[in-house]
């Protein structure tokens, strides 16, 4: 016990895992918070040597640690246990969830209301304007509709927002290689439940088995094929 106290005096790191979160990583994460108003890191980010930002965090490579901690469990015990502070920093946990409900989805409602259908061309980028989602702004509206047309990109977001979509008059046709490889096992279970392929209008799948977790929740009823 007296060597162990002599230790601590010294500042002997018995958990190293426990330091960095604790000494480095979240006091980087308040910082950016702080900085940016915002705790959407890039992966590239690393902290700078600046007087700015706490000194035993310089250098830390905070993008790709916080890339770590969403895709791969990185510092769970400690993500677990300070989720509610993370929270409070706004904290992205599915960078393609916050993409979609807090940029696209608000943009193309915007893009909707000022111009009364959602035909976005191609070429179209969100203004920085107030008449605009504040998180949409340069926003390439009309490549994000492009690549969800052409390539089914946010299919898991907007085959759940269905009812959204539909108010605002949006052509959300799946395409054909997504709709193969997502929409036709779903097809494939509700066959085997019902006996038939006839999917009701306002049928969403149930959050229980059989059905796959991924699939949870969404309006199977008002997908159609492009």
């Amino acid at each position: 016990m007296r060597n162990k106290s002599r230790l601590e005096e010294l500042g002997f790191v018995w958990d190293h895992t426990e330091f960095e979160w604790s000494e480095r990583i979240f006091p980087a994460l308040e910082c950016f918070y702080l900085l940016k108003g915002h705790c959407r890191v890039p992966k590239a980010f690393v902290v700078p040597s600046d007087e700015k930002w706490p000194t035993p965090s310089w250098g830390l490579r905070l993008g790709k640690i916080v890339s770590g901690i969403r895709s791969s469990d990185c510092y769970s015990t400690q993500v677990s246990r300070d989720k509610a502070r993370l929270e409070k920093l706004g904290f992205v946990w599915k960078v393609v969830d916050f993409e979609w409900s807090e940029c696209i989805l608000p943009a193309l409602e915007a893009f909707h209301q000022l111009q009364g259908h959602c035909c976005v061309t191609r070429s179209f980028v969100v203004p920085s304007e107030p008449s605009w989602p504040k998180n949409a702004h340069g926003l390439k509206l009309g490549i994000a509709v492009d690549n969800i047309r052409k390539r089914a990109s946010y299919f898991d977001q907007i085959a759940r927002a269905m009812n959204s979509l539909e108010a605002i008059a949006f052509d959300s046709k799946i395409a054909v290689s997504k709709w193969k490889n997502r929409v036709e096992p779903i097809l494939v279970t509700f066959k085997q439940l019902h006996g038939h392929r006839n999917v009701p209008r306002d049928f969403v799948v149930p959050l229980t088995p059989p059905w796959r977790e991924k699939d949870w929740g969404i309006q199977l009823g008002k997908l159609e094929p492009i």
